[in-house]
């Protein structure tokens, strides 16, 4: 064989067999990489779900019965009728990080009072059941009895 013909094909054949070699690093890079994408959603959508679980197991509702006067007034948090407590009263509830309430047993008395109330005018309110959402405004009850609170708890 001669040997310009041979130096040839063998600079063809080395060509081809790196292109072909190539073309399959390609692809299998391309593959792993949808992989490697998906693997990574799938960690991220269980990474995200732990959380969830996580941030619920850690957060329990909790309900207390005695008796407290506190000072609130009428107010509105997202389109939602809420009582705001006076900063001073936080000392008298058994949760000390919530200044939002929702009174769920209001007599139509109560109901007119907190009417006309404001921050300036706050509405006495004797209580004497006081329920602790994790996902919400707190409930406080005027009189007490088991089960008060568990329609308004998820």
């Amino acid at each position: 064989m001669n040997k310009q013909v041979s130096a040839t094909f063998s600079f063809v054949l080395i060509l081809v067999l790196s292109i072909a070699v190539s073309t399959y690093a390609i692809a299998k890079n391309k593959e792993l990489a949808k992989l490697d994408s998906r693997s990574a959603q799938a960690t991220m959508a269980s990474a995200n779900n732990a959380k969830k679980i996580q941030i619920t197991s850690n957060c329990k509702t909790r309900a207390f019965e005695g008796s407290a006067e506190i000072y609130v007034w009428k107010a509105e948090k997202d389109g939602q009728e809420i009582l705001q407590l006076d900063k001073n009263d936080l000392a008298q509830l058994p949760i000390k990080d919530t200044e939002t309430l929702k009174l769920i047993d209001p007599t139509p008395d109560i109901s007119k009072e907190l009417e006309g109330s404001s921050e300036k005018n706050p509405v006495k309110l004797k209580i004497s059941g006081f329920a602790d959402k994790c996902d919400g405004v707190s409930l406080v009850a005027l009189s007490y009895k088991d089960g008060i609170f568990k329609p308004y708890l998820n």
